[in-house]
């Protein structure tokens, strides 16, 4: 396989680092079992890090032969991972909801077996209804109703 080589600013590392750290953990923060993959490529990039541009963000452990991101700078990124979280939560909670109102208001049919023209008006109506609702009331007016 042929190497490939590019040129980074120190800033740009450090924002591949970043980006390399973000995308590790959405890949395996849920996880029970380890990624080997995703671990040995992070640890390749934190390495770069700390061994070229000398990124204080980051530390080598002797005792487990590795590099890893110290809790100060996990702390600064955690942010990000916040904000992803929240808009995530959001986005698949009035989704998931607007697909089943859908389904319902067609009689129970599938979400993906309507028509494309009707299914997104009937999702774009749905899908108002709790946009609205959320933005201004957030999860108050929100609970589980048994029928």
């Amino acid at each position: 396989m042929a190497e490939l080589s590019i040129e980074l600013s120190k800033a740009d590392m450090k924002r591949l680092i970043k980006f390399v750290y973000l995308g590790h953990y959405m890949l395996t923060g849920t996880k029970d079992e380890p990624n080997k993959e995703a671990d040995e490529f992070l640890g390749r990039i934190l390495s770069f890090g700390k061994n070229y541009i000398n990124f204080e963000g980051i530390e080598y452990d002797d005792e487990e032969s590795s590099y890893f991101v110290t809790a100060e700078q996990e702390e600064e990124w955690q942010e990000a991972i916040s904000d992803y979280n929240e808009d995530t939560f959001w986005e698949e909670l009035i989704e998931r909801l607007g697909e089943r109102d859908v389904e319902r208001k067609h009689a129970g049919k599938d979400f993906y077996e309507l028509d494309v023209e009707e299914r997104v008006n009937s999702f774009h109506e749905e899908v108002s209804k709790y946009y609205d609702e959320v933005n201004k009331h957030g999860l108050k007016n929100i609970g589980i109703v048994k029928e």
